[in-house]
């Protein structure tokens, strides 16, 4: 059972939203690898103030929002929580900026890790069809690999560029580094996803895409042996037809190249071509 509270009031705009309800079972990702959990409370509040701007001022939109979650197993005990405070912004060239401040712990490997953080956003558009921005975070990470507690910096950079009424180009980065408390790093990684769209008409588009990790590890500082460094990088070109509202053909090939300590560079992992019809029904 899951029981809402949610209040509207209309002077600018205070949103209050309070959620309390049991929580399913649940298999945690990979990132904490798959550690099984069985049902349990979860409990949300939120508080936020909005202000809309008028046209003399420079600013649209302006949100102070404060958000508190905890969550306990069948058992009682805690197995996460969360305190957030955030402030955003919005302004000309369709500009948004937000920062957040955060506080709470999270269990990972029997272990609760109290964790801290600070990120900030940014997005805008210098001109028309362009968006660009950055999503930066800094703080407390748990090292789920080793179950202890580091410090991480990431970095996600991206833009998207309407290049004509055909083209699209879509790039996102992302560098990310884990260090130990005491200072020694952990990994290195950088991703890279850049996506090149040409759209025929309003029924068929054909889609490169081209996407890189690369990851380096300090062998020292880890408790199983695992690679000083990999490499993953895939390729897929994609083109779509939608014969009807309904119906949706796709035709395209795509690889994919590892490269690891026991290879001697970039080898080929996988080719494919496919095929795919895509039906909707309606009920």
């Amino acid at each position: 059972a899951v029981d809402v509270l949610h209040a509207d009031i209309d002077d600018d705009q205070v949103v209050a939203l309070v959620v309390a309800g049991l929580q399913g079972p649940t298999a945690v990702g990979p990132r904490r690898g798959f550690e099984p959990r069985v049902g349990g409370d979860y409990s949300e509040a939120d508080l936020a103030h909005i202000w809309h701007g008028d046209d003399g001022n420079w600013w649209r939109r302006i949100i102070l929002h404060a958000k508190y979650s905890v969550t306990y197993l069948e058992s009682g005990a805690l197995i996460g929580k969360n305190s957030q405070l955030r402030f955003g912004i919005g302004g000309p060239l369709q500009s948004w900026m937000q920062i957040r401040l955060q506080t709470g712990a999270e269990m990972a490997g029997g272990v609760l890790f109290e964790k801290n953080g600070l990120n900030l956003y940014a997005q805008f558009q210098p001109r028309g069809g362009i968006t660009m921005g950055a999503f930066v975070a800094y703080g407390d990470q748990i090292d789920f690999a080793n179950t202890r507690l580091g410090d991480q910096l990431l970095m996600e950079p991206f833009i998207r560029w309407n290049i004509n009424r055909n083209l699209q180009m879509h790039l996102r980065g992302v560098k990310a580094s884990l260090d130990t408390k005491q200072g020694e790093k952990i990994h290195d990684a950088s991703i890279l996803d850049a996506r090149v769209t040409w759209q025929f008409n309003l029924r068929s588009f054909i889609r490169m895409t081209l996407q890189q990790s690369d990851v380096a590890r300090n062998q020292d500082v880890y408790i199983d042996d695992v690679d000083a460094r990999s490499r993953n990088v895939g390729r897929q070109l994609l083109y779509s037809y939608k014969l009807n509202p309904q119906t949706v053909f796709f035709l395209g090939y795509s690889d994919q190249y590892v490269d690891d300590d026991n290879l001697d560079g970039l080898t080929v992992s996988r080719r494919s071509w496919f095929m795919k019809i895509g039906y909707a029904w309606n009920l």
